[in-house]
């Protein structure tokens, strides 16, 4: 796997965006890979109970790919979004919490609405175990 920093991924997607991908392409292509990768080391999936974190962003729109791939593939599926401010309560017993809230292009400082999802990512799932869409949130989930 090669690692690259913030401003590396976000002038990669600058190119491919410019070289014709659409962002939407783009959006559909992290999405499925997210997929298969919980697909992959949550086996068997239908067992599973999901909770996904969508911002508003890119970050959010993998999030919202991810959450129509594993429709009816999985025990319980809940999306949060972030500009619902009247959150529904996440399920708490969710063995999947997906951070799809702030990718590379988050700006601090991180307050609001952002940093109560993010605590409630941290302490109130127990049983989870935390996947992060690019890179956990404003680098303070714990994925």
């Amino acid at each position: 796997m090669k690692v690259i920093t913030t401003a590396q991924s976000r002038e990669a997607d600058r190119i491919t965006i410019e070289r014709g991908t659409p962002i939407e392409v783009l959006m559909e292509r992290a999405g499925s890979c997210l997929y298969e990768f919980i697909e992959r080391t949550f086996h068997p999936l239908w067992e599973q109970r999901v909770a996904i974190f969508c911002g508003k962003g890119n970050n959010g729109g993998d999030g919202l790919v991810l959450a129509r791939l594993l429709d009816g593939r999985v025990s319980s599926l809940q999306v949060v979004l972030a500009e619902d401010v009247a959150m529904n309560h996440p399920d708490r017993d969710a063995t999947i919490v997906v951070d799809a809230l702030l990718g590379t292009g988050y700006h601090e400082p991180i307050q609001g609405r952002y940093l109560e999802l993010i605590r409630c990512v941290n302490e109130d799932f127990p049983l989870a175990k935390i996947v992060a869409v690019d890179i956990p949130s404003a680098m303070r989930v714990q994925a």
